[in-house]
């Protein structure tokens, strides 16, 4: 019956989403209990009026026009029909009184639900501020690095930036332990980039924000910078050299990049091509030029 349906679906899930899907099944049980509600009232009125017109039939006392008139007189009650209506109609009032009992229950459960779901919103909404503000406060102590070291080597010797060979030889100094440059033969570390100091900047968020946490937006450090997860099959296959290099006496597949521009003008546009050592807690990088070879260029 409903009840018996009803009664597994009643309580409280262990988890918001579980409690959320029990929700839908119940409401639908709930749905034929009211029905049957209905149906149970209706059936107890119909038992009570024939319990009185029983009670009410007991009760007259025949005539004497009603004993000489046998085909008028009203037959006795029948005493097992107003047992069983009167058994019927206590059955339906104990289910009445569950189910009240049950939607009592289910009012406060849902209650309580609204207010735990509250609760979490709350704490959700938090928890996001939280990371907003873990995220500036990590990006500002990076820029807050980055600052410090730019145009001073190790030794705090000032010294300018004004090639990308210079900007390559600074993050060497920099980041000797988080940072691997090891170019393969188709870089071309005087390539003619006009502004050699980004490219020190995109070399110490890999070496920091990217090395420390995995984090790929670029952007936020280094204004118009880009960054790419991955390289086409085709254009890898054909020109191998192009994502390969050698350190450590290993060949490492630089299967990501950042860079800047889009254009063929190396005055505007670069390539870092980089692979993330996780044993070693550093980044390779192995590429630096304009774009990879690819299959359309």
């Amino acid at each position: 019956m409903q009840l018996e349906a009803y009664r597994p679906l009643r309580p409280q899930a262990a988890s918001r989403k579980e409690e959320f899907e029990r929700s839908e099944a119940r409401r639908a049980v709930e749905d034929g209990i009211l029905k049957l509600t209905a149906e149970w009232q209706e059936r107890m009125a119909r038992a009570r009026q024939a319990q009185d017109a029983a009670t009410a039939a007991q009760r007259a006392e025949p005539t004497v026009e009603d004993e000489e008139q046998p085909a008028g007189k009203q037959a006795d009650p029948d005493p097992a029909a107003i047992e069983a209506l009167t058994a019927e109609r206590d059955r339906l009032q104990a289910e009445l009184n569950t189910l009240r009992e049950e939607n009592g229950r289910l009012r406060s459960s849902n209650e309580e639900l609204r207010a735990e779901s509250g609760r979490r919103d709350d704490e959700t909404r938090k928890l996001n501020d939280l990371i907003v503000r873990s995220r500036r406060t990590e990006e500002q102590w990076r820029q807050a690095y980055v600052e410090s070291r730019k145009g001073r080597r190790p030794d705090d010797t000032p010294v300018s930036i004004d090639s990308v060979g210079d900007a390559v030889a600074l993050a060497r100094e920099a980041f000797p332990d988080r940072l691997l440059i090891k170019l393969d033969s188709r870089s071309n570390e005087n390539t003619p980039f006009t502004n050699p100091a980004e490219v020190y900047d995109a070399l110490a968020w890999l070496a920091t924000a990217h090395c420390d946490g995995n984090d790929n937006r670029i952007g936020e450090a280094c204004s118009g910078w880009t960054y790419k997860t991955s390289q086409r099959e085709e254009s890898i296959a054909k020109y191998r050299e192009w994502y390969e290099t050698l350190a450590d006496g290993k060949t490492w597949f630089l299967g990501a990049h950042i860079g800047k521009g889009t254009s063929r003008d190396p005055r505007h546009t670069i390539r870092i091509g980089f692979v993330r050592d996780d044993e070693g807690n550093r980044v390779i990088v192995g590429f630096i030029s304009l774009h990879q070879r690819n299959r359309q260029s």
